[in-house]
């Protein structure tokens, strides 16, 4: 606890200074320090190195030997996900980019546009974000992607407007 408390006043100096790109950076270093102390120190260790993939089984979570319901890789396969989603920079962003490439729809969302709108990005950028999460699970295609016939004709069109210097 004492690192936590000592990172934490660093962190606060940092906080006064004047801003500039590399005062940032060290203030992001720092928290990420200080997230992962604070996860060792609540005995989340194994959850994180489960996340990461350095651990192949999970923690048991169960009185006696049997197997959760669901199957460990799915557990993982959550775990993995919800990490992911706590580490990105914008996390309710990510988020809703990962309910989108699993095809659920949020009510105040419901196309890539009206998403990036409201979280100030372009909708190419919630878009690619949702075909990236859709390829690393192997998702299939849904209702918030082109189809692929769509996607071709947008790669020759665009393709051919390219200059080349």
């Amino acid at each position: 606890m004492r690192d936590i408390e000592v990172m934490e006043t660093e962190l606060l100096r940092l906080a006064r200074q004047p801003e500039s790109v590399e005062r940032t950076a060290q203030m992001l270093r720092l928290q990420e320090r200080i997230q992962e102390r604070e996860y060792r120190a609540s005995g989340r260790s194994a959850d994180v190195a489960l996340a990461r993939g350095e651990s192949a089984t999970p923690p048991a979570v169960y009185a006696g030997d049997e197997p959760p319901p669901w199957g460990s890789e799915l557990l993982a396969f959550i775990r993995a996900a919800f990490f992911r989603v706590l580490e990105a920079r914008a996390p309710r962003r990510e988020m809703l980019c990962h309910a989108m490439a699993f095809g659920f729809a949020h009510p105040a969302y419901p196309s890539c546009r009206q998403a990036a709108l409201a979280f100030g990005c372009s909708h190419e950028e919630i878009s690619f974000r949702v075909k990236e999460i859709q390829r690393e699970y192997n998702l299939p295609a849904n209702q918030f992607n082109k189809s692929l016939r769509a996607c071709e004709k947008y790669k020759q069109t665009n393709g051919a407007r390219r200059k080349t210097a």
